[in-house]
């Protein structure tokens, strides 16, 4: 008997794009925020707000530094690349115990030869990064945002544009999450059709 046909590529070979893409890109968000936070800090007022209640006033003020200032790229950048050594911890986890690896049918998926679960790990990795690269952005938008309000009158934050920045982040974050797992699920399941029909065509 000849050998069944591979599933179809639902899942694009590779990691689309590769991690260094991501990590450029997160790097890139960073020394630009760095550089202009840091090119607009001789304007800042000696009280900085970080903090903002509900209607946009500060709740928290710290002392002008520059160390302070950079509170929010810091984060941001920590978080990211978090993200990207998650990427790249998936992978590892995955080829080496993919049971602790919380997949759409994952009975189906255990059920695979490993070159044929290798797709769901550069997925999953590649969701993570593009993560990180949201998340650098977001943070990116909210240090844009506290310039903006330290510099307004009673220091108020503007609260449609952080609204519109915190609806787009959300967004994004479930789209970002929820159709890579989508893609994995019809991956498994062609996958697996693919399987059986080859296990058929052996009896």
């Amino acid at each position: 008997m000849s050998e069944p046909a591979a599933p179809p590529p639902v899942i694009a070979s590779g990691l689309r794009p590769p991690a260094r893409l991501y990590a450029g890109l997160i790097l890139l968000v960073f020394l630009l925020t760095v550089g202009l936070s840091l090119y607009v800090y001789p304007r800042l007022p000696e009280q900085i707000p970080m903090q903002f209640g509900a209607g946009g006033l500060p709740s928290h003020r710290i002392a002008k530094s520059r160390i302070g200032w950079l509170t929010l790229p810091l984060c941001g950048l920590g978080t990211a690349a978090l993200l990207l050594l998650l990427g790249h911890g998936t992978v590892r986890l995955g080829r080496r115990w993919p049971r602790l690896l919380n997949v759409p049918l994952k009975e189906e998926f255990l059920k695979l030869p490993p070159e044929r679960r290798e797709p769901v790990y550069q997925e999953l990795a590649e969701l993570c990064w593009a993560l990180g690269g949201f998340v650098s952005l977001f943070f990116a938008g909210l240090q844009a945002l506290t310039y903006q309000a330290a510099l307004a009158p009673e220091q108020r934050l503007a609260m449609t544009p952080f609204w519109m920045l915190l609806g787009t982040f959300v967004a994004g974050v479930l789209y970002f999450s929820l159709v890579p797992l989508l893609r994995i699920r019809h991956y498994i399941r062609a996958a697996a059709a693919a399987r059986k029909q080859g296990s058929r065509g052996k009896s």
